[in-house]
């Protein structure tokens, strides 16, 4: 393939591959997957998870990427991933593996908690938009973080004040878990909360599929 060859640099939390020099890289991409060449025009790219195909004096050898981004430029290929799997048997790539394997399982375990929280405040918000009176006051104050003097307080109000008062408290209460500024309405908070929830999801998916796949040998 030539005497020129491409700088191929893999960057990753927390690990850094030593550069190293290639005839030709093939990436996943979120458009399809991109050859480089020596030679290359600059572009970036979005990559998708996978593996990256790099093909060094006649052999093929290959990582898996978590997602993220690549850069070419004047035949220097970078590439920004959450994690990189060398699958090569060494026991540096095995604790590594091991050690993501944990990391991966924890965050999926901690998603599907703050799902869980979000859709239980999702449900109370809609039970609170049919009927107000008939919410239960226990999934107010453990939601809320209301003490029961708080919510007494809360009862003696003029029912048309109390209805506001609970409406903006959950409204504030939608925001916060959805990582958002407080919305117009209730309605509005309450959307903003459920495509949240959607994107947590999709998150945990590809985060499932990375410990079922690259994480477990399985490419």
């Amino acid at each position: 393939m030539g005497d020129k060859k491409i700088e191929l640099r893999v960057v990753s939390a927390g690990k850094a591959r030593q550069p190293e020099l290639v005839d030709m890289v093939i990436m996943r991409c979120t458009t399809g997957d991109l050859g480089v060449l020596p030679g290359r025009v600059p572009i970036s790219m979005t990559l998708e998870s996978g593996k990256l195909r790099m093909f060094k004096d006649g052999k093929e050898e290959h990582l898996s990427v978590m997602g993220g981004v690549a850069n070419v430029s004047n035949d220097v290929v970078t590439i920004f991933t959450r994690f990189v799997v060398d699958h090569k048997v060494t026991e540096e790539n095995i604790a590594y593996i091991a050690e993501q394997e944990h990391e991966v399982a924890m965050e999926i375990e901690f998603t599907v908690t703050r799902i869980t929280k979000m859709e239980n405040i999702v449900t109370i918000c809609r039970d609170f938009q049919r009927e107000y009176t008939l919410v239960n006051p226990e999934q107010f104050r453990e939601v809320l973080g209301w003490t029961p003097e708080k919510w007494n307080q809360i009862q003696q109000m003029q029912e048309e004040s109390r209805y506001s008062e609970l409406r903006d408290a959950l409204s504030d209460k939608l925001a916060e878990y959805a990582d958002k500024p407080t919305q117009n309405s209730l309605n509005n908070s309450i959307n903003v909360l459920e495509k949240h929830i959607g994107d947590l999801k999709k998150k945990n998916a590809k985060m499932q599929a990375w410990l079922d796949g690259p994480l477990a040998n399985k490419n």
